[in-house]
């Protein structure tokens, strides 16, 4: 009999995509080792390929996706797994300090308020707990060269990306809102004009509007 935690579309696993999709799985994973048993909340959840795979390694994973139709197909596809939409003001229906760990995997460059999102994966993760993010960097050399040959293509004003992230900006952000950034890793592309950079932050502050909760 299969087991309930196989994927439906089983090419579809965490790190064996090509690429800098594939690149960054494979960081989250070596990151991930040795945490098996954490609570781990997947942001951007989608169909719940992700959430599959790391329940498959011995986590205990959730979902959330402001997309109704990802979340619908997240739970028919694995009814084992909780997989959650967000409130209209922006909340996650879960209580304070309800995950070990949190997952966003090129996310945070898509959101409007990224203050009411930074503060909401503070608000529920525990303290200590962790916080990997994904998103494309934009450094000072790579942000030249666009301005010079890419602009118009690169921000394309009907393209789902609103925000662009350099490394101090992203560690900035964090920072504010009580992580501590440990590290930053770059994939893709060449040196200071990588694709993509893959944070790792713990919650090192509660935020006092979450003190009273």
């Amino acid at each position: 009999m299969e087991s309930k935690t196989t994927a439906p579309n089983a090419a579809i696993q965490l790190g064996t995509l090509p690429g800098v999709r594939g690149m960054r799985e494979r960081c989250l994973l070596r990151k991930l080792k040795g945490r098996e048993g954490a609570r781990i909340l997947d942001v951007g959840c989608q169909s719940g390929h992700i959430s599959a795979h790391l329940c498959e390694l011995g986590f205990v994973p959730s979902g959330t996706d402001i997309s109704k139709t990802h979340i619908d197909r997240a739970r028919a596809n694995y009814p084992h797994i909780p997989f959650f939409s967000p409130t209209e003001d922006g909340k996650l229906p879960v209580s304070h300090g309800s995950f070990d760990i949190v997952w966003a995997g090129d996310v945070i460059e898509h959101v409007y308020d990224i203050d009411m999102f930074l503060r909401e994966i503070n608000r529920i993760l525990k303290m200590g707990g962790k916080l990997f993010l994904s998103t494309p960097s934009h450094t000072k050399a790579k942000n030249l060269l666009i301005a010079l040959f890419r602009f118009d293509k690169h921000f394309d004003v009907e393209w789902g990306h609103i925000r662009f992230f350099s490394p101090k900006s992203i560690r900035t952000s964090l920072e504010r809102r009580g992580f501590c950034v440990h590290g930053i890793n770059y994939f893709g592309g060449f040196p200071f004009l990588h694709k993509s950079m893959f944070v790792e932050a713990t919650k090192c502050r509660e935020l006092e509007d979450h003190k009273t909760q």
